[in-house]
């Protein structure tokens, strides 16, 4: 995963990341940085540079911090997870990760205006 910058830095151009992700990306940017957090799989220590890279090629913070914050629904453990807590429990606690990841980039997204 540590070549994850070192990959997004020579393959993805600046104007492709900006036009994603961001500040005036407004809700699809935050839409796409949820639903790439709700796939990622890794310790946090090995994303934190690729999260940089992406800032400094434009990213906004809402952006990378809806992205972190969907990052606590797994979705490969979802069929796991329901056997073991019921479907009940385990969609609400997801959907709600998922509604919190896009509140919570809009907020970080206003705070850091520039």
């Amino acid at each position: 995963m540590s070549l994850l910058p070192s990959f997004v830095s020579t393959t993805i151009q600046k104007q492709t990341i900006r036009k994603i992700n961001a500040k005036q990306s407004g809700l699809k940017g935050i839409l796409i940085g949820t639903l790439f957090g709700t796939v990622m799989i890794g310790p946090a220590y090995m994303f934190y540079s690729f999260f940089k890279e992406l800032q400094g090629k434009g990213a906004s913070a809402g952006v990378i911090t809806a992205t972190i914050g969907a990052w606590a629904i797994k979705v490969a453990w979802i069929p796991f997870a329901i056997t073991v807590l019921g479907w009940k429990f385990v969609l609400l606690f997801n959907g709600l990760i998922f509604v919190f990841a896009i509140v919570s980039g809009f907020f970080v997204g206003a705070f850091f205006k520039e």
